[in-house]
């Protein structure tokens, strides 16, 4: 009886060693999914950091592009005289 016991025993440890075995693959596999999203997270932030950083310097560019038209010596020439858009775009930069 005790030798049937102990079959038993080692039979059930070794059952519940290779489900423990198969539930740390699949919590490894997890975990470097995980650790790939997380990466391609902090990608994705760091893009939009550039995009964002990009977008502030050519708002920049463009403000001060239209204050150096606005700025411009014109001579006798009169604002009627300028294009509508560009008059517009002048006159919205005030």
């Amino acid at each position: 009886m005790a030798a049937g016991l102990c079959v038993w025993w080692v039979m059930h440890l070794l059952a519940e060693n290779d489900a423990l075995a198969a539930d740390n693959a699949r919590l490894t596999r997890n975990a470097a999914v995980l650790s790939d999203q997380v990466a391609q997270a902090r990608l994705a932030a760091d893009v939009a950091a550039a995009y964002r950083t990009a977008e502030t310097k050519r708002a920049a560019e463009a403000v001060a592009t239209v204050e150096a038209i606005r700025n411009l010596d014109l001579g006798d020439c009169a604002d009627a005289m300028l294009d509508d858009d560009l008059a517009d775009l002048l006159n919205g930069v005030r």
